[in-house]
């Protein structure tokens, strides 16, 4: 069988990062979660984590007025 190369990504964040971040406090990300609003996330587990590009092509969106509602 053959190895399959990955490229290693970039680390994921933290809420906590993401809160850094935007300047937003964390219980605001968890509220956009629930409302379907928020920068992409997955879930591992029982803990959220965003791709830092993710996180600033999401608020390049919102700059261009085309941040809708987003959930991964």
């Amino acid at each position: 069988m053959e190895a399959v190369k990955v490229e290693q990504p970039g680390r994921l964040w933290s809420i906590h990062e993401v809160s850094d971040y935007l300047g937003a406090p964390v219980g605001t990300i968890y509220q956009w979660r629930v409302r379907d609003e928020g920068p992409p996330a997955v879930r591992l587990g029982k803990h959220l984590r965003f791709d830092p590009e993710s996180v600033a092509r999401w608020v390049h969106e919102l700059e261009d007025g085309h941040g809708g509602r987003r959930r991964s």
